[in-house]
């Protein structure tokens, strides 16, 4: 599978895809800069249940940048329940 990044849609909002089944959510940021939006919706979309796989192949210095940015595979929650991802 391709890893899928969170997306700005629209100027406003933030949408991430898991990675094995497609599933989408959205989150509405119109009232920050792009940059917070992503910061932002990390947080919110991985306490929501949603798991965020960066990779184990990345320096520690890069891997904690990957994190922040919201780059990785995402998976939904169904999935991240799932023990062979």
């Amino acid at each position: 599978m391709r890893s899928m990044a969170l997306e700005i849609v629209d100027g406003k909002h933030i949408r991430v895809t898991c990675s094995f089944c497609r599933k989408t959510a959205e989150l509405c940021c119109k009232r920050l800069v792009p940059i917070a939006a992503m910061h932002q919706s990390v947080d919110v979309f991985l306490r929501s249940g949603w798991h965020q796989d960066v990779g184990i192949h990345v320096r520690h210095r890069s891997y904690d940048q990957t994190e922040r940015s919201g780059s990785g595979k995402w998976y939904c929650p169904n999935c991240a329940s799932k023990k062979h991802l």
